[in-house]
């Protein structure tokens, strides 16, 4: 009203001025129309973009995270598109029409990517004008383009896996109906623990962003001749003869007869074709050669060593043996880190037969020294370990025993029958020295007495040193331990620990922000 009372007066004070004001009053007023639907309209587009990209940021997070947890690029992409039709609505905006702005645009294209782990979700829409249509400009078009990708992680794994000879005892929680590899006993719901592990970490199949590794234990691991070799840097075969060797000189050792007379000589064996010095009557062959083959039961590290430094002649000497079976306590090799889903399987379900002590601390080193790049000398190219240095990678080892650290192969009395003291040092010193190289370290101890209930960090503390479960604690530290009683509470650990170790693989990026959002 006001506006046409204005009008009206610059009507009147026309006529009588002759007509020159009704004329500059309308250049001026369609000038400041102009202005002020110009502002009106450009809120309305701004308001109208900021409510779609947050739509569009939050639809694209949804995919993100459905194609990290799944791998699957068709459910994430219709998760973003469900997300962001859903929160469309949400929003007050009925839907999206094309565009019409140099051609047929579609309103809403979500693309995905696994080389990255990115959905990207580009929206458009037009906005009809209130005021701009005074200017020619019927509309004006909104389009918005949001990235949300994860900062793609790998994830290097060393599973210890206990197979003694108590891992045969009985344990019939878990029925063959609902796990195949149920077969009444402990080790065979270890299988079924380890498979539901592997199911969450690969769940679509091979998947080259995971690798595992295992390390089956008893009182030794066992390599494989050839890696044994390599570890130690000794031949897998030598040959062997023996030697007799003068030992003394005088009447009763004669030239003629010392080396019948057994107070006159030594007898030797020498390796390879070497000899001992001396002349011809200075020593005698005594009896043919014979073939000597490498064992491949490793023991621990000499010297108690703790480190993951790469390794150096010496460090190993497991012997030789004039059989050439390839025997080991436990006969289950380790097996070097892989991402193909069906040879994890494999190995899984060919853990059958436990024997054996257990010397935990060995297992704990192999679980690390198949993630560790300090030992990639020993495995084939597909299973090398990352650097440490590769901030694009995790590393992680998961500990399952179900019994005291009983055996420690250079500890006299540590022989299987008692809780072995020194072990247990060995193993926690193995484990603050992966973690002090960022070794994600979690710890199961299956049916360990009086584990019925998870402890408290208050509770670890006040066991003694001896308890099996205060290693385990202490390994893995608050938070990583799990002490499940019966085989179906251990198949709930190992889906909790998978779980963690997923959810810690990266974390989801959205926008040209990079603003970063806490992986689901």
């Amino acid at each position: 009203m006001r506006l046409q009372h204005l009008f009206n007066r610059a009507k009147r004070f026309d006529r009588e001025e002759g007509g020159s004001v009704a004329i500059v009053f309308a250049l001026t007023a369609t000038a400041v129309f102009g202005v002020v639907g110009l502002a009106v309209d450009y809120g309305r587009a701004m308001s109208m973009h900021a409510r779609i990209q947050q739509v569009a940021d939050a639809a694209a997070l949804k995919g993100a995270l459905i194609l990290k947890n799944t791998n699957d690029e068709a459910k994430a992409k219709a998760a973003a598109e469900s997300h962001f039709n859903a929160l469309l609505s949400d929003n007050g905006i009925t839907t999206l029409s094309t565009t019409g702005q140099g051609g047929s645009v579609p309103p809403l294209q979500v693309t995905t990517s696994m080389a990255d782990g990115s959905v990207r979700v580009v929206a458009s829409t037009p906005l009809e004008t209130y005021f701009m249509g005074l200017m020619g400009i019927n509309e004006v078009p909104i389009n918005v383009d949001t990235v949300a990708s994860t900062a793609v992680k790998n994830i290097d794994i060393g599973l210890m896996i206990d197979v003694t000879g108590s891992m045969g005892w009985a344990d019939n929680t878990i029925s063959t109906a609902d796990c195949a590899e149920a077969d009444g006993t402990k080790l065979g719901a270890a299988r079924c623990a380890s498979k539901d592990f592997l199911e969450i970490l690969m769940p679509q199949g091979d998947n080259t962003r995971v690798k595992m590794a295992i390390a089956p234990f008893s009182q030794y691991v066992k390599l494989g001749r050839t890696r044994a070799a390599t570890l130690t840097g000794l031949p897998e075969t030598r040959s062997a003869q023996n030697w007799k060797v003068r030992k003394k000189y005088n009447s009763t050792c004669t030239n003629s007869n010392w080396y019948t007379k057994s107070s006159c000589y030594n007898t030797n064996t020498y390796y390879n074709g070497d000899e001992p010095s001396g002349d011809n009557d200075d020593r005698r062959s005594s009896g043919g050669s014979w073939t000597e083959y490498l064992k491949s039961c490793i023991a621990e590290r000499k010297n108690r060593d703790a480190t993951d430094n790469t390794p150096v002649n010496g460090d190993w000497d497991p012997g030789y043996q004039t059989s050439s079976s390839d025997t080991c306590t436990p006969n289950d090799e380790v097996m070097p880190l892989t991402s193909t889903k069906a040879n994890i399987q494999a190995k899984i379900d060919s853990l059958t037969t436990p024997t054996g002590g257990t010397a935990g601390h060995i297992g704990t080193a192999w679980a690390w020294y198949t993630i560790s790049p300090n030992f990639a000398s020993l495995w084939p190219a597909s299973s090398q370990p990352a650097a440490y240095e590769d901030d694009k990678t995790l590393k992680a080892v998961l500990l399952l025993t179900d019994g005291d650290y009983t055996m420690h192969n250079s500890v006299s009395g540590c022989n299987g029958s008692d809780p072995c003291s020194p072990a247990r040092q060995d193993a926690r010193s193995i484990c603050t020295s992966m973690k002090a190289k960022g070794v994600m370290v979690f710890a199961v101890g299956f049916g360990l007495a009086g584990s019925q209930n998870q402890l408290t960090p208050a509770q670890i503390a006040a066991l003694q040193e001896s308890d099996g479960r205060k290693v385990l604690a202490d390994c893995a530290g608050e938070g990583r331990y799990f002490f499940p009683y019966n085989g179906a509470q251990l198949r709930q650990a190992f889906s909790d620990v998978a779980t963690a170790m997923k959810a810690v693989l990266g974390e989801v990026r959205v926008g040209q922000a990079n603003a970063t959002t806490p992986a689901e």
